[in-house]
């Protein structure tokens, strides 16, 4: 599920070894006096010491410490995700109820993965790479580049007998920043940039955290997919096509701003539209459109947008340029209706994938393929955009009578508006991961786009900054306070 082809380093499950040799967890240590998980996740916030990026404060192990004794509990420990009630149940073999089911590879294999960095948090976790204020590549001679090393290593991204102090950067550390990339869903280019720095310095115990809030998520929500579905993986903005248990299309997708997030939704796709006329939403004609049209007279010509007075029987439709488009301030909804026509301008593509669900999302194509060459795509309104989508589509057509590729591409190539109903629905399922283990033993981690992790994490009480490194915790608070988190907390 990396966005890269380099092989990712596999971890063997239920050991953590920095070093090549194994470790023996000790699981006897008790849960330290009064402290239940969702405490714990707010202490954890201590082993970290300093800030992970420069727009997060955490708050510091003496600071964590004093709360916990203020409350009344013991301050005496180093690394409460130890002692974690969940992680001692993985770490002994019994994980929780549900825990290895479908999707595939998305939550089986976390057990094992919570095993490998709870004994890294318990050697201490992997030193803070400097920023030597330019960027970090091949021939590059740092002192920082033998920290970097030893910090590869402790993950298993580099060998260890290239842990050799060298402070020079050569072509086996570069291979081995790429693997770490593809682990974390960056672009694999095998140079240390500021966004590789930042995933580089989230400290061992947040990782920890991180893969434990992932476990509860699926023991919350997962459910046995069966042999046959679509997942999309929302934080990931990956697509994955199963039938009889085997991956048929693994592909990226684009999914919504953090200010039009892409909801979490278990469905069936009924019917695929081709070439479908597009029916702008009034909240994206007010803060998209209206400001478009405005600056450019022309833009509703250029890109096949027609205006109407309504939707449905009778609808009318009214020049564009009769309308004097700045008397609105797109405060209100406009008193008008948008229709984009088929063809190479559509912003749903050639193609798209329609499922019942109550937030009018489905899953598409795009006329901007370019966007899917990001590592983050994080661009669109709430819809799924899907590389491959024709091909996706003809896979699923052809299976019903009169259906095959060459009335697909002849439908996409004279833009004629078709539809066809699958006789067998395909199940879709848009959840949200931002930790995995993949089939060959390869730890991922996905940044927390939404803060969907730190609503969790507030909904059960845990009042901890750690899951929050990658948003802005105050806007999760708020999805919270405003009780927006119960359909899209979980997936």
């Amino acid at each position: 599920m990396s966005d890269a082809n380099t092989a990712p380093p596999k971890i063997p499950p239920g050991h953590g070894s920095d070093d090549g040799s194994d470790h023996v967890l000790d699981h006897a240590t008790a849960t330290p006096a009064g402290l239940d998980r969702r405490e714990c996740l707010a202490c954890a916030v201590g082993a970290a010491a300093t800030a992970v990026l420069p727009t997060t404060a955490l708050p510091s192990t003496a600071q964590a410490q004093s709360a916990a004794t203020q409350a009344g509990r013991t301050a005496n420990f180093a690394h409460p995700w130890l002692t974690d009630r969940i992680v001692e149940a993985v770490a002994s073999g019994n994980p929780p109820n549900r825990v290895s089911l479908t999707p595939r590879g998305l939550t089986v294999g976390l057990c094992g993965a919570v095993q490998h960095y709870r004994a890294l948090v318990e050697k201490g976790g992997w030193p803070t790479v400097p920023d030597i204020g330019q960027w970090m590549e091949f021939d590059t001679d740092d002192p920082a580049v033998a920290t970097l090393r030893h910090r590869l290593r402790r993950t298993g991204d580099l060998p260890s007998k290239q842990d050799n102090g060298q402070t020079r950067f050569d072509g086996d550390l570069a291979q081995a920043v790429s693997v770490f990339q593809a682990r974390h869903g960056l672009t694999a280019d095998g140079v240390v940039g500021p966004a590789t720095l930042a995933e580089l310095n989230v400290p061992a115990n947040v990782r920890l955290a991180t893969l434990v809030i992932n476990i509860e998520r699926a023991r919350q929500w997962a459910k046995d997919y069966g042999s046959r579905f679509i997942a999309v993986n929302i934080a990931a903005s990956r697509l994955h096509l199963i039938e009889d248990g085997e991956s048929i299309f693994d592909t990226k997708v684009i999914v919504g701003r953090i200010d039009r997030t892409t909801p979490i939704i278990h469905s069936k796709i009924t019917r695929i539209d081709y070439n479908p006329y597009w029916y702008c939403p009034d909240s994206i004609a007010r803060r998209d459109l209206l400001p478009a049209i405005q600056t450019d007279p022309d833009y509703f010509w250029n890109n096949g947008i027609r205006v109407y007075d309504t939707f449905g029987p009778g609808m009318t439709e009214i020049p564009a340029e009769e309308i004097d488009w700045y008397t609105y301030n797109g405060l209100e909804n406009l008193p008008y209706k948008f229709r984009q026509d088929p063809g190479p301008w559509n912003v749903l593509g050639p193609v798209r994938f329609m499922f019942d669900n109550n937030h009018s999302v489905y899953l598409h194509g795009t006329s901007n393929e370019d966007l899917f060459e990001k590592a983050l795509r994080t661009f669109s309104s709430g819809c799924v955009r899907v590389d491959q989508a024709v091909d996706i589509s003809a896979h699923l057509a052809t299976q019903q009578d009169g259906w095959d590729v060459a009335r697909v591409q002849r439908l996409i190539e004279n833009y004629k508006t078709r539809s066809v109903t699958l006789n067998n629905p395909m199940p879709v399922h848009l959840i949200y991961r931002t930790a995995w283990v993949e089939h060959d033993g390869s730890v991922q981690f996905r940044p927390d786009i939404y803060d969907w992790d730190a609503v969790l994490d507030i909904n059960w009480g845990h009042v901890a900054n750690v899951p929050c490194v990658y948003g802005v915790r105050e806007t999760a608070g708020k999805q919270v306070v405003q009780g927006q988190t119960g359909a899209r907390q979980g997936g």
